[in-house]
């Protein structure tokens, strides 16, 4: 298997879209037969699953920004990166960083 800096930037784009789907198909699984067995059980959704419903909502956000962020260069050295598309890049970035993290705090 060849290490991360040997890949080019389509492939690197390859295994990022393949852990983003894997990711996020078991994560909405793992929830909706959460959901399934609370209301199966309890008849009701508590607190705590409204918080990882939440969750989930800030994760498609993230993921959303972050396969927009392959086509702004993420796949790429910021420095082969063209200067008006560096501040794409970075507010892209700055997105990705600030959604993922309040989708971790939700969870």
């Amino acid at each position: 298997m060849p290490r991360i800096d040997q890949l080019n930037a389509n492939q690197k784009r390859e295994y990022v879209v393949a852990a983003v789907v894997v990711g996020l198909v078991l994560s909405t699984l793992s929830l909706v037969f959460r959901v399934w067995a609370r209301i199966a059980v309890i008849r009701k959704l508590r607190p705590e699953d409204w918080t990882m419903i939440a969750g989930l909502v800030f994760s498609y956000g993230a993921i959303a920004t972050l396969l927009y962020g392959l086509t702004a260069g993420f796949a790429e050295p910021f420095s082969s990166l063209a200067f008006d598309r560096r501040r794409e890049f970075l507010l892209v970035r700055y997105l990705v960083l600030v959604l993922s993290h309040t989708s971790i705090e939700s969870v």
